[in-house]
């Protein structure tokens, strides 16, 4: 009982620690993605199967996608960016409503296509090797294919951002927990497209599959 409450502890700070971490560097914007993958990768792997060390695995993540990353957080700042503009339009112009309907358009698309990248993108990175157009399109079939599981991603994250805004300090633990959580929906999904076991070489460890 004793080790498995000390299991359970560990893991609860080694999520915090890593959101926390994830946070830091996704200050820079153009690190976010990279921040993201790698988080996932750590929480999939060491913190839900206990593969690895999970500063090990996410460090090792962040070198290995960092490229790509810096490619879609490029594209998620482009987002984000006329998201933003839009929302200012939004607010604060006395538009007509054909162009108040765009900018509206515009806000929704925007918001949703940073939030494919950032919750499903990134995990589609985290395990396949492809290019970055077809990053982007995985990411794209996941949010349309799963539409449940997409919703509850959606209510995840909802859930904790209204947490947050409320109660600030949840801030250090939302990446984490909420990155654990969603990888209960994403997981399910990649493993749709990983091959069978027998595919694989022996000794390979597949830990992705269980």
């Amino acid at each position: 009982m004793k080790d498995r409450a000390f299991s359970v502890w560990t893991a609860a700070v080694d999520l915090a620690a890593l959101g926390v971490l994830t946070l830091l560097l996704c200050v820079p914007v153009v690190t976010a993605c990279p921040a993201v993958t790698a988080l996932y990768y750590s929480v999939a792997k060491s913190i839900r199967r206990g593969r690895g060390g999970p500063y090990r695995e996410y460090f090792r993540s962040f070198k290995e996608n960092l490229l790509q990353g810096l490619a879609l957080s490029v594209i998620l700042a482009l987002f984000g960016t006329a998201g933003f503009f839009s929302a200012v339009y939004i607010v604060n112009e006395p538009l007509s409503t054909a162009v108040d309907f765009f900018y509206r358009v515009t806000l929704f698309f925007c918001c949703l296509m940073a939030f494919m990248l950032l919750a499903l993108c990134c995990p589609v990175l985290s395990r396949f090797r492809l290019k970055t157009v077809h990053v982007l399109l995985f990411g794209l079939r996941l949010l349309v294919r799963f539409p449940l599981r997409t919703l509850g991603l959606i209510g995840i994250w909802a859930a904790l951002g209204g947490g947050c805004w409320f109660f600030p300090p949840l801030l250090l633990i939302a990446p984490g927990l909420g990155t654990l959580l969603a990888s209960f929906l994403v997981e399910p999904s990649l493993q749709r497209y990983m091959p069978d076991r027998s595919e694989f070489d022996e000794g390979t460890d597949t830990w992705y599959l269980e």
